[in-house]
């Protein structure tokens, strides 16, 4: 019903609000020339648009013959800042931008610098949050709190987004999220994905993007939508960086290091990022499980060691105006000791007496390496034209060498029953390749879009497994394999946009993936599920129709389909043990999920933001939980008949006093789960909201302070679990020395240990599960960052890379 009624309120909206189909319009400009006193063009000026309070809105630079064109502009009041080294910089006073028009300023005379130029700087900074029809940017540089923390927490404290105990990435209540970086997609899924965010730290992260409803340029993968997570670029003139330190404590420490480094001169731009870190991350958990009438109570403490290195470097070069270059490399070393004490008492249910317990310390030594390269080159033979030629190549390996020895003893925990020890070592290779060609044309007032793209993905799992009994090492033949996948998609897309009278714009656009993928486990015990093909092509449509009066409200309607390939963990068929009682065990003939999304955006004055959505995912995954034995179970991905969820999201800022801003919102989710496990029906029906206020206070002396709440109703946890409610308080202080060029924070993270404790149940086939994990979220932290060589000084021509004009799409 849900998405008959947002479909019947497309067709009203567009009936009703395009009455007046005579004038067709473009989206508002500003454009203008920027001379000397000679009156000579200045070449590679920065101007940058702002708001009334000296917020960035956007920027430009002029070309070779002064002039420059700022596109996409809400009506509203602006003024400008224009820099350039030579010359001092130039604030415009305020001026108005209606509805559908360009407005061309007065030419912009600038005067020959001073000898005081180097002390001029730029002092707009963005805010945390911004709020737009069809994204929401967290500023990550503008978080106090943020530092010390790595990719994966920052995530979580991003607006609309979770992350479940089995860090999971969760977007208005639904999983399925593809991850970006820099505006390319990742492949990396389930614990690889995890590693990989926890290598990133916030220092190096300039903010987050949120999609919920892409447009047909992008991969259809991911059914709740995409998060971008761009990384920091100065764009700077000369030589400049910055030095980063660290440190923060809880139950263990955690430090990390990094430096920032940055050249610009002309139409070249160099820049590199390394950073090294040294984590502890601890996870307890206490799992009970009545199955057979046993009663058996897991406890598991858990202490995770990674260090390692990211570095990232990259080089622009503009030869033109209509040629420019641009190659981009990223190197992520992570090293990993995972240690897990376990001590289980399995007891007989009727009389609570101990039958026996198991003792499992678990020691996991692990090695990933992650490499991308990319290279972009861009054409623009015309004024109205724009071509973009892509092509990305990333390896990720992964060595893991675990031993797990398993020893049972008595009621009286001191008899040793029986033994069994193992040794399992696991090598993990994946090879990614893909070239992307589009092109844009603007004909009149209407954009056409369209583009192709081929990618490739071969993975090789080797699973040796050894038994340890008796001092000797015996492979066993029955539980080792190799587990190969390929993947090949090839994609192509074509985008219509164009204005419907005064006030209606729409975008519609069509993708097509043909996707042929094979995997095939090799062993030399004869298996089931040796070889699993296939190979199926899908249509992904999207349209939005999107209205603005003029006078600050936006309205939008959208629909898209979407996609949810599984992991290629998810599909080896290998029995994976965590110990000789829990085991995960992969589904070669897990199918894709497949989502239905319809969304409905609403914005009033740029204050109350907001979003009515329905979703509908079949074949939805769900990670479930099997007993196989007296004492064992096994967890299979499978796919349930389908998920639904209607979703509310809210936004409102307000100034609650002259030096405090704050941003509250809301998320309510209405969601079901149906499917069919073994013979029991599930059918799973909850109303979760979790609500968040964003305070940034100005403090006297030069003090700044973010102080976050969160809180987080109970929830639905692998498609069947229910997670009890939790809250948290998250605050942080900075305070600029030396001209700004040192910065100290100190933050709190989960101030008063709230969030720590992740409390979950459920009940299935005859099993009753309950439990809790704690992680270390009650936190303290210190950051210092040294700005050094040329700072202040924003002048040069910034012309984005590959990665970064990628990431400005998702906001087509």
């Amino acid at each position: 019903m849900a998405p008959r009624i947002l479909q019947l309120l497309i067709i009203s909206m567009v009936f009703f609000l395009s009455s007046d189909l005579e004038a067709r319009q473009t989206a508002s400009t500003i454009s203008g020339i920027v001379t000397d006193t000679g009156n000579q063009p200045v070449q590679f000026a920065t101007v940058v648009l702002l708001t009334p309070d000296s917020v960035i809105v956007k920027g430009e630079t002029t070309n070779a013959e002064g002039n420059f064109l700022i596109r996409n502009v809400a009506p509203g009041s602006y003024m400008l800042e224009i820099r350039n080294v030579a010359y001092e910089p130039k604030l415009t006073g305020l001026f108005k931008v209606s509805p559908a028009k360009n407005r061309v300023m007065e030419p912009i005379i600038l005067y020959l610098a001073t000898s005081e130029l180097n002390q001029v700087s730029i002092s707009a900074t963005r805010p945390l949050i911004e709020i737009y029809p069809d994204k929401t940017v967290f500023n990550v540089e503008s978080s106090i709190n943020a530092a010390g923390n790595d990719g994966l927490e920052l995530l979580g404290k991003a607006p609309g987004i979770t992350v479940d105990p089995d860090n999971n990435i969760i977007m208005h209540g639904r999983a399925g999220v593809r991850v970006y970086i820099n505006g390319r997609p990742t492949r990396l899924s389930g614990d690889d994905l995890t590693a990989m965010l926890q290598s990133m730290q916030s220092d190096n992260i300039e903010s987050i993007e949120i999609i919920t409803n892409p447009s047909a340029r992008y991969d259809a993968e991911g059914n709740a939508g995409i998060i971008n997570i761009k990384l920091k670029k100065n764009i700077q003139l000369g030589f400049n960086g910055s030095l980063v330190s660290n440190y923060n404590h809880g139950r263990h420490s955690r430090t990390n290091h990094g430096l920032n480094t940055n050249y610009q001169r002309g139409r070249l731009n160099m820049y590199s990022n390394i950073t090294g870190f040294h984590n502890y991350v601890q996870s307890d958990f206490i799992d009970t499980k009545i199955q057979n009438n046993l009663s058996i109570k897991e406890n598991t403490f858990g202490l995770n060691r990674n260090q390692g290195l990211n570095f990232s470097s990259g080089i622009i070069y503009e030869h033109s105006d209509m040629h420019s270059v641009s190659f981009t490399g990223n190197i992520i070393v992570n090293d990993r000791n995972e240690t897990a004490v376990s001590r289980t008492p399995i007891r007989n249910n009727d009389d609570l007496l101990i039958r026996e317990i198991l003792f499992a310390d678990n020691l996991n030594i692990i090695d990933s390496r992650n490499v991308l390269l990319s290279g972009n080159y861009r054409l623009k033979p015309a004024h109205k034209t724009v071509i973009d030629v892509d092509a990305s190549y990333s390896t990720y390996s992964r060595s893991s060498d675990l031993n797990q020895p398993n020893t049972w003893f008595g009621p009286d925990g001191s008899s040793v029953q029986r033994e069994i020890n193992n040794r399992v070592v696991t090598d993990s290779d994946i090879r990614l390749w893909a070239v992307q060609s589009d092109l844009e044309q603007t004909i009149g007032k209407t954009t056409f879009t369209a583009g192709v793209k081929y990618s490739n993905i071969l993975t090789g799992n080797d699973f040796n497994f050894y038994d340890l009994s008796g001092g000797n090492t015996i492979r066993d033949i029955t539980r080792s394999n190799r587990f190969s996948y390929r993947e090949e998609i090839n994609a192509g897309y074509a985008i219509m946009q164009f204005p419907v009278g005064k006030k209606l714009s729409l975008n519609t656009g069509i993708r097509v993936e043909q996707t042929i993928s094979e995997g095939n486990l090799t062993s030399e015990q004869v298996t089931q599920n040796e070889n699993v093909r296939r190979n199926y092509t899908d249509l992904f449509p999207n349209t939005g129709v999107a209205y603005n009066n003029g006078k600050g409200i936006l309205l939008g309607l959208s629909v898209g389909k979407r996609i949810n390939r599984p992991g290629y963990q998810d599909l080896n068929p290998f029995d994976n043990k965590v110990n000789e009682i829990n085991s995960f065990k992969g589904n070669p003939f897990l199918k894709p999920e497949y989502s239905m999304n319809y969304q409905f955006n609403f914005s009033f004055q740029q204050k109350l933001t907001g979003s009515l959505s329905y979703s509908n995912t079949s074949n939805f995954f769900a990670w479930l939980m099997e007993p196989i034995d007296t004492e064992k179970t096994i967890i299979i991905p499978q796919n349930m008949d389908d998920f639904k969820i209607s979703s509310i999201n809210l936004s409102y800022p307000a100034s609650l006093l002259k030096n405090w801003e704050a941003r509250a919102f809301v998320v309510v989710n209405r969601e079901s789960y149906r499917g069919q496990f073994n013979r029991d029906e599930l059918d799973i029906r909850a109303t979760t909201y979790n609500f968040r206020l964003q305070n940034s206070l100005s403090l006297p002396a030069g003090f700044s302070m973010d102080a976050n709440f969160g809180y987080y109703s109970p929830s639905i946890y692998r498609g069947y679990f229910t997670v009890e409610s939790y809250s948290r308080i998250d605050v942080g202080i900075r305070k600029n020395f030396l001209d700004g060029n040192l910065q100290l924070r100190i933050t709190g993270s989960d101030v008063f240990g709230n969030s720590g404790n992740y409390y979950y149940s459920g009940s299935y086939g005859g099993m009753d599960v309950a439990g809790v994990l704690v992680v270390d979220s009650l936190r303290g932290g210190i950051s210092l960052t040294w700005r050094f060589g040329n700072q202040g000084m924003k002048t040069a021509r910034r012309r984005t890379s590959a990665l970064e004009e990628e990431s400005q799409r998702l906001s087509d």
